[in-house]
């Protein structure tokens, strides 16, 4: 039995390692600067190598390099080449890279040639999303656009400007872009009613309609005359001056939000009438005029 001393077990040590230092390259394919990655999404991180194929450490840096985060820890690579699948973090960030470490030899390694961005998935209420009139016991589509990997939502709507919510359905598929449900309306009627989707797996990613609209019953709806309004100028610096049939109308002004800015009964000779709107913050409002006969106008503006 051959005895070998220990410094002769040194050095082959070393000279393996020297030799597998000397041989191996590691080289980050993918992603390696200028991607958009969405939060919470499955994405790919895709090296070659040189030599030996190396066992890997993968990190993350969100910072163009400064701090790196552990991904995954002693990833085989394949003979040409290694993949690893991983769930991006929720994080917003346009200064990220990727950095693989061969976990035998730290020294060889290989990190993202730019940086790519992280951002946030995002959902969108496209209707209803305010001023609309929908009848109970009639189906209406409720629309949404998304963006990043989204693939439920939740459903809920509110007929109190958000103070409580019901869900209207949990679960319901998401597209490549968004949705959209068909949505038979029961309840009661109410005139601050909004609709909220929610991303089923990360109920924060959110959006809600724009500002209140109208469910009304049926009997009701029936005998309503609902129209826009001719308003000029729009947008406007200060005074609105709005073309109507002489009457008296009780007004209402909300912001895009459901919150009403100011009330008041005014009365229209001439078919003309000038609003003035001095008092009111810039931004977008909807204006909301009923007559005695319970027809009503409604129509957007925006004071500059």
């Amino acid at each position: 039995m051959k005895h070998y001393s220990f410094s002769l077990l040194l050095l082959i040590a070393v000279l393996c390692v020297n030799l597998h230092s000397q041989t191996t390259s590691i080289t980050v394919v993918s992603p390696n600067g200028g991607e958009t990655w969405y939060a919470l999404s499955n994405q790919t991180v895709q090296w070659t190598f040189t030599g030996s194929p190396p066992t890997v450490n993968i990190y993350l840096s969100t910072d163009n390099g400064v701090t790196w985060n552990n991904v995954a820890s002693l990833v085989a690579s394949g003979s040409s080449g290694g993949t690893h699948t991983m769930i991006v973090p929720l994080v917003t960030s346009n200064q990220c890279l990727i950095k693989v470490v061969d976990a035998v030899t730290p020294s060889i390694k290989d990190s993202s040639n730019s940086v790519f961005s992280i951002v946030q998935p995002s959902i969108t209420v496209v209707t209803p999303n305010g001023s609309e009139i929908w009848n109970i016991g009639s189906t209406q589509n409720i629309k949404w656009n998304s963006v990043g990997s989204i693939s439920a939502v939740d459903i809920e709507e509110t007929r109190d400007n958000g103070a409580t919510w019901n869900v209207i359905q949990m679960g319901v598929p998401n597209g490549s872009s968004g949705g959209t449900y068909a949505w038979l309306i029961g309840g009661s009627a109410s005139t601050q009613c909004k609709v909220r989707i929610r991303d089923f797996m990360f109920p924060p990613i959110q959006d809600e309609s724009d500002a209140v609209f109208t469910i009304m019953a049926p009997s009701s709806i029936a005998h309503l005359n609902f129209e826009s309004i001719n308003v000029y100028p729009n947008p406007t610096p200060e005074h609105l001056t709005m073309e109507l049939p002489s009457g008296m109308y009780a007004l209402t002004l909300t912001d895009m939000k459901g919150k009403t800015i100011t009330q008041s009964n005014i009365a229209v000779h001439g078919g003309i009438i000038t609003f003035n709107l001095s008092n009111v913050p810039q931004g977008m409002y909807i204006l909301r005029l009923q007559d005695a006969n319970q027809k009503t106008y409604i129509q957007k503006i925006e004071k500059m």
